[in-house]
């Protein structure tokens, strides 16, 4: 069990005594009258030794969690925290626990972000970890800093070329070319709707440049 615990300690007598030019220790027992405590303390060991915790991004729409211990006692299981805000959390997943183990262990979650979480820049982790009886403890937050995304739409309609992006304040290159390949209309700024309204009747093909992303696709002016 936990918890400090007080011990009384008697020291034990012993006289010397000398019987015939012989000296020697003679017992006389504990002495009561000789009040000494110590105090201990006793502690369990920690259900687990976390020797790492990290996080990366893996890809446009899922994060990668990864930890190791060194050591496990009674560990039933861990869950796994996700939060926007470093402050409020919500579980994601349940890892089964090696129970007890003296060897280093690897774990991993890949984390399918929502819809919703794609446009977080940070997204933040938090790891739990559940012993058998129920006791439990948190480990230090981390922070998944991703990459910014860029999105493109683009339609035509009456005319004007409609474009939507996830950065609308940064520039784009808008490209119309005819089948032929020849570009017949060449703009850079971040307007959202661009007037094509001196084109000819006849097929035509917008490209658009983007943080290094590229649309591309066919219209119809009639």
């Amino acid at each position: 069990p936990n918890g400090t615990f007080e011990y009384r300690v008697y020291a034990y007598r012993y006289t010397t005594d000398n019987i015939n030019g012989n000296t020697f220790a003679q017992e006389r027992g504990r002495a009561y009258n000789t009040t000494n405590f110590v105090t201990a303390t006793l502690s369990t060991p920690l259900p687990i030794t976390l020797t790492s915790f990290t996080g990366k991004e893996l890809s446009s729409t899922s994060n990668l969690l990864e930890w190791t211990t060194s050591s496990e006692i009674n560990n039933d299981f861990f869950t796994l925290e996700r939060s926007t805000d470093a402050v409020n959390f919500e579980p994601i997943a349940t890892i089964k626990g090696a129970g007890n183990s003296n060897q280093v262990l690897n774990y991993e979650f890949i984390d399918q972000l929502q819809t919703s979480n794609l446009k977080l820049q940070t997204v933040y982790y938090r790891l739990k970890q559940t012993d058998f009886d129920g006791q439990f403890e948190y480990f230090d937050v981390i922070a998944i800093t991703r990459k910014e995304t860029t999105e493109i739409k683009a339609f035509y309609f009456d005319k004007q070329l409609h474009i939507q992006t996830t950065n609308p304040k940064e520039n784009a290159v808008i490209k119309i070319m005819d089948i032929t390949g020849r570009i017949v209309f060449e703009t850079i700024g971040n307007s959202k709707i661009i007037n094509l309204s001196l084109l000819s009747k006849g097929i035509y093909i917008y490209q658009i440049f983007h943080q290094h992303k590229v649309v591309s696709n066919k219209f119809v002016v009639e």
